[in-house]
């Protein structure tokens, strides 16, 4: 809508700006709305455990395996070894993911 209304002058800056937004609700919108419509229930937050799973639990766990803690992953649950051998189970709850905030901003 107000594409039109920005001057010639910033023409540079009104692609880029519909780029990014357009690639924002393309990564953000479209995989979480799929998915609710394959599960048949729009209130679902399947997509955003994926979302946590991949973008989150996943590069923690890889770091922690990387700074030499023993680690595991279920889901979004993050198992992993203390210095004195007690085992800790890590949930990242989906809304605590930051996703929703992203999707804001």
């Amino acid at each position: 809508i107000v594409y039109r209304w920005v001057p010639e002058d910033y023409e540079r800056e009104r692609e880029f700006t519909f780029v990014f937004f357009f690639s924002l609700a393309f990564l953000l919108l479209v995989p979480v709305l799929i998915e609710r419509a394959a599960a048949g229930n729009a209130a679902s937050s399947a997509g955003i455990s994926a979302y946590s799973e991949y973008l989150l639990a996943k590069p923690v766990d890889w770091m922690l395996r990387a700074s030499g803690v023993s680690s595991s992953i279920d889901g979004i649950t993050i198992s992993f070894l203390t210095v004195d051998a007690e085992r800790i189970n890590l949930l990242i709850a989906t809304s605590c993911s930051g996703v929703y905030s992203f999707a804001i901003f």
